[in-house]
């Protein structure tokens, strides 16, 4: 039932709960930020490890 009362808008956020009930808090972190170097290094490498990965296994097979 308490997805209908969301779905309905009668359930409160996690923020506005936050909000009444002061004292407690979120330990949510912000997502770290990546440039598009970073990024684009990283799908590098995660693609060249999977290229190497399926050579193997298609020499295995």
């Amino acid at each position: 039932m308490g997805w209908l009362k969301k779905l309905l808008g009668r359930q409160e956020t996690h923020e506005e709960w936050l909000e009444a009930h002061p004292g407690k808090h979120s330990n949510k972190s912000a997502p770290p930020s990546i440039s598009a170097e970073d990024e684009k290094g990283m799908r590098d490498r995660m693609e060249a490890e999977l290229a190497e990965q399926r050579a193997k296994r298609e020499d295995q097979a």
